[in-house]
């Protein structure tokens, strides 16, 4: 299992989402600042990368292949 990685700052700096998984079965994962209060954000077949925050905090965009190309995908930041 590869260690956590590609950590993405919530505007505000009170939120991180990163990649969570071997390379080829990430998940996405979001926290608090601190660490606590971890939840799984996205989990689906495939590799799920590359998170970025939308400027307003309330989305997640991310690249995934569970489609089985490459795309771009959004998320509400809550989960969904």
């Amino acid at each position: 299992r590869k260690p956590d990685r590609r950590p993405a700052w919530a505007p505000g700096g009170r939120q991180v989402v990163w990649q969570s998984g071997p390379p080829g079965e990430a998940d996405l994962v979001v926290s608090r600042a601190n660490g606590r209060a971890r939840r799984l954000l996205v989990r689906g077949p495939g590799d799920d990368a590359e998170p970025a925050w939308s400027p307003d905090g309330s989305r997640i965009a991310f690249s995934s292949n569970r489609a089985g190309r490459r795309q771009l995908w959004v998320v509400a930041a809550t989960g969904g």
